[in-house]
């Protein structure tokens, strides 16, 4: 059992991981508990980018690019627990983790690190817009009726026969 659990939690890395490798989170969430929309995906430049506005108004609050966080780049990483993108912006004064999980829902966990304080926030975010209502089609299955009867068995000098199954 145990190596079976193994091999699936490879398995769910190995997806993750060429899942980072071929796309990124992309989308609208909304934060109820600030009424504020973070949305991830390119800018006009055609670059990667978060943006954080205002959920009734739409007014931009402040756009991260690469340009204006720490380091080189977001960075993404696949795991165990799902598809995840970091990034650190020193105007802002905070670290920021987006988590995407590895369920079917649309969900998206973000974690801010205050640099002036020792409380973190998290949020567990709905997605918004045209995605959001993800769901699971219904699949029906039709059993045909199968009529039981008793077998017969006989054996002879032809061998052995077998009569009584209908469909």
């Amino acid at each position: 059992m145990k190596k079976i659990l193994a091999l699936v939690a490879v398995a769910l890395v190995a997806i993750g991981s060429s899942f980072a490798a071929g796309a990124q989170i992309e989308g609208t969430w909304l934060d109820p508990n600030w009424n504020a929309n973070w949305t991830l995906g390119a800018d006009t430049d055609g670059n990667f980018a978060v943006t954080l506005s205002n959920a009734k108004t739409g007014k931009v609050i402040y756009t991260f690019t690469k340009k204006n966080i720490d380091g080189d780049d977001f960075k993404w990483e696949a795991g165990v627990d799902g598809i995840t993108l970091t990034f650190s912006c020193k105007k802002t004064l905070r670290s920021y983790k987006f988590t995407k999980g590895l369920s079917f829902n649309t969900d998206l966990t973000l974690d801010i690190d205050p640099q002036w304080k020792q409380a973190d926030y998290q949020v567990v975010m709905k997605m918004v817009g045209n995605n959001a209502d993800v769901s699971v089609p219904e699949v029906k299955v039709e059993v045909p009726e199968v009529k039981a009867t008793t077998p017969s068995i006989t054996v002879d000098s032809n061998g052995v026969n077998v009569s009584g199954f209908e469909q």
